[in-house]
């Protein structure tokens, strides 16, 4: 082992071995990409947040209200809940979705007649909630 590998190398002496002369210097500058954005940034105004709020729990009971409603077709019912569940809101009404498979699962029989995304639909629809369905006639 040579003794010029043993020790530091100081990258600002005209003596750096080859090696280190071709590695690449980062050119990094975080500023350019961000500027002064979080030093100048200011949250919410209080009433604009509050007034968010409001209009955040209006929505989500518009979408209670039109879950109930949905009830009257069977198809149209569970793309509503497929739909809130891809989009990711099914957490603000677990209870009415969990009632609504429940009524569906104890009240509806799959008939002969059923077209493949109604049946389909309901079956991963009512697996997902833990609920049985028979794969099989």
């Amino acid at each position: 082992m040579s003794s010029s590998s043993s020790r530091p190398v100081d990258r600002n002496s005209s003596k750096a071995s080859d090696h280190d002369a071709a590695c690449p210097i980062a050119n990094f500058h975080p500023d350019d990409v961000w500027g002064d954005f979080f030093l100048n940034y200011t949250p919410v105004h209080e009433v604009t947040q509050k007034l968010r709020e409001e209009e955040a729990r209006k929505l989500k009971e518009h979408v209670k209200r039109e879950l109930l409603e949905a009830s009257s077709d069977l198809l149209k019912w569970l793309n509503y809940i497929d739909v809130i569940q891809r989009l990711g809101g099914a957490y603000h009404c677990e209870d009415e979705i969990g009632e609504a498979l429940q009524y569906i699962h104890k009240s509806y029989y799959v008939k002969d007649k059923d077209d493949l995304c109604r049946t389909s639909l309901l079956f991963r629809l009512l697996r997902q909630h833990g609920l049985y369905l028979s794969c099989g006639k």
